[in-house]
């Protein structure tokens, strides 16, 4: 687990560097909540959250169980395209105790970054 930093984004599509970690799972990064208390597990490429967690530690083990779903280096799109990623995702999540992810409702304010 190295330092990095990954490029994140509010409701509005806006854009914000934050201090971030590697995890075992190339394409995924774990970084503190902006704004929220906990961990989230976040695609690197495209600044998307994944999931969320109370501590880094479960954050860390999630990402890693993330590693055979996908191709976590591709593109946005590739990833949430992939068949049953949803159910596949959310049953990790729940094997750590991870908080519900939520597809952002302004899908605007996001959809290029699929793209990345």
């Amino acid at each position: 687990m190295r330092p990095t930093t990954v490029t994140i984004y509010n409701e509005f599509g806006e854009s914000l560097e934050v201090e971030a970690f590697t995890t075992a799972t190339p394409g995924l990064v774990v970084h503190r909540s902006n704004g929220d208390p906990g961990w989230i597990v976040t695609h690197q490429r495209s600044g998307l959250l994944v999931m969320m967690f109370e501590n880094p530690e479960q954050a860390q083990a999630a990402a890693g169980d993330l590693a055979p779903l996908a191709d976590w280096t591709l593109d946005g799109h590739t990833i949430v395209s992939t068949p049953n990623m949803t159910a596949k995702v959310a049953s990790v999540r729940s094997k750590w105790g991870g908080e519900q992810w939520f597809t952002n409702d302004n899908r605007d304010a996001y959809a290029d970054r699929l793209s990345a």
